[in-house]
């Protein structure tokens, strides 16, 4: 995996998503075989084995059938570049007309009164292709700090989700704003 350029990061994304099981190889003398041990952890090391689970196997095959052509290491490095081999990313999309906000085409959030601060965000990603990241766009204000102001906007961008489907999160400079698809954690 590391030969065809996958990060820790990489590897550790495909075992939360489940589709390979990993655990260390143990060494000892005079045994036949090769023996593994379940760590539990996402730390990797030299002995580190992976093997495809069910799912792994079936994103393989479908990988297969779309990698037809290429070589097994731009399959790999396709995989990591994208997250989502088989879709097409489901952006969300802001309809300034109509104040309400989506995620493809599920309705996450309506404003009925006016929110400048929050519709101001979400015009500028909009406007941007929705980018993971983008810098703060509110206007600055008289006796307002801008960083208490931003954080308060997203915030608000996060309450009252019709359907919890996207989280905004500051970028941690106080400067930035991050979009990300909510998951639920723990299923």
């Amino acid at each position: 995996l590391r030969a065809v350029g996958l990060t820790q990061n990489d590897c550790r994304w495909l075992v939360c998503k489940e589709y390979v099981d990993h655990a260390c190889e143990i060494i000892q003398r005079n045994r036949h075989g090769r023996q593994f041990e379940r760590t539990g952890a996402l730390t990797f090391n030299e002995q580190t084995c992976f093997v495809l689970t069910e799912p792994g196997v079936r994103v393989a095959k479908k990988l297969k059938l779309r990698a037809k052509g290429r070589r097994s290491y731009e399959v790999a490095v396709g995989l990591r570049e994208s997250k989502k081999p088989f879709d097409q990313p489901v952006l969300p999309r802001w309809d300034d007309v109509r104040h309400e906000f989506f995620l493809g085409n599920q309705l996450v959030k309506v404003f009925k009164v006016p929110s400048p601060n929050q519709e101001a965000i979400l015009s500028v990603f909009e406007e941007e292709g929705w980018p993971p990241r983008i810098d703060d766009p509110l206007t600055p204000a008289p006796h307002l700090e801008p960083k208490r102001r931003l954080h308060d906007a997203i915030k608000s961008l996060n309450r009252n989700q019709k359907a919890r489907l996207v989280r905004f999160r500051g970028d941690g400079t106080g400067e930035g704003v991050l979009w990300e698809p909510f998951e639920k954690t723990g299923s």
